[in-house]
């Protein structure tokens, strides 16, 4: 019997805020894959957040997490599979050029570390570093940076792309622009995740919401939430309101 991957974002997809997971979807997610399927969550979250996330709901009925859009791999309780190392020598010149563009937040992940940059307004999950002490790192795995806006991370992004293109991939993802190394994004993730467990291409369903999710919903069987952006909903096949919605199609195959 053929195997299927569903590969799902996080925020607003597979969690549809102000609610939690529903009843529905982790039932759905759990019969799946009691049949020899597997669940993957693929989100835009450094680890330590999806980390926090997960332990408060408890949610652990999930093969794999690929957090920062790919560039880390872990399994359900942090053991790492793989990950993507970025060049440190951009480290400082990119935080310097987010301080220019007025970022709200920053940090600097390295591998499931995080280190929160203390030069800016506000603080996110992990380690007070300074500019200076971030500079040492020795790579990186992923940069999060938040904006005041939306529109003020859609003109960051747009700068940072064509600043720093040839070493990250900066990825819109609301009032946040995610930045994994060049090689890095929801599609590649997601393939090579497939590839490890054995998943025929045409097997492979996707879900989101964002823009951040695009390259996932583009290459497979993609699923967007039915309120998603107008160009998220084009990248997909076709709309949904639930992962459930998306487990009955599948298992209905």
């Amino acid at each position: 019997m053929s195997k299927y991957l569903l590969a799902s974002d996080y925020d607003h997809t597979l969690r549809r805020w102000p609610d939690d997971i529903s009843d529905e979807d982790k039932a759905a997610i759990r019969k799946f894959r009691e049949a020899g399927n597997y669940f993957v969550i693929v989100s835009g979250r450094v680890f330590k957040s999806m980390e926090w996330e997960l332990n408060g709901n408890g949610f652990r009925d999930v093969d794999m997490l690929l957090t920062m859009s790919g560039s880390l791999a872990t399994d359900a309780y942090g053991e790492i599979i793989y990950e993507n190392r970025g060049e440190p020598e951009i480290i400082l010149p990119l935080m310097e050029t987010l301080k220019e563009l007025n970022v709200r937040l920053a940090s600097v992940e390295v591998g499931k570390t995080s280190h929160s940059i203390s030069d800016f307004p506000e603080m996110v999950f992990g380690n007070p570093t300074t500019l200076e002490e971030a500079a040492k790192l020795p790579y990186f795995t992923n940069f999060c940076s938040g904006f005041w806006s939306c529109d003020e991370a859609e003109i960051a992004a747009k700068v940072l792309k064509e600043k720093f293109g040839d070493k990250i991939n900066p990825l819109l993802n609301g009032f946040s622009v995610d930045l994994p190394p060049k090689i890095v994004n929801k599609g590649l993730a997601v393939k090579r995740v497939a590839d490890m467990l054995g998943i025929k291409e045409n097997n492979i369903y996707t879900a989101g919401d964002n823009f951040n999710d695009i390259d996932m919903l583009e290459r497979f069987h993609g699923r967007a939430m039915y309120n998603a952006e107008p160009e998220v909903l084009r990248a997909a096949e076709k709309s949904v309101r639930s992962i459930s919605e998306i487990i009955e199609e599948i298992l209905s195959i």
